[in-house]
Order: C-alpha cells, then sequence, then structure tokens
C-alpha cells in the first residue's frame, strides 16, 4: 500500500532521475 508521501518520493526521483539523463545526454552530444 503507497502512502501520497512515498507515491510523491517515487515521483520526485523519477523526475530527477530523467532530469540527469537529458543533462548527460547533452553532454554527450556536445562532446561527440
Amino acid at each position: 500500500m503507497l502512502t501520497r508521501q512515498m507515491l510523491v518520493m517515487v515521483i520526485s526521483l523519477g523526475a530527477g532521475h530523467q532530469w540527469k539523463v537529458e543533462v548527460i545526454s547533452q553532454q554527450i552530444g556536445e562532446e561527440k
């Protein structure tokens, strides 16, 4: 059973992970 706090944590972690992936992919694209 997921509480609202757990859902907020999962959503924020997922958003942060996606943001990191976008930044890393941009850096790799600029280096190449």
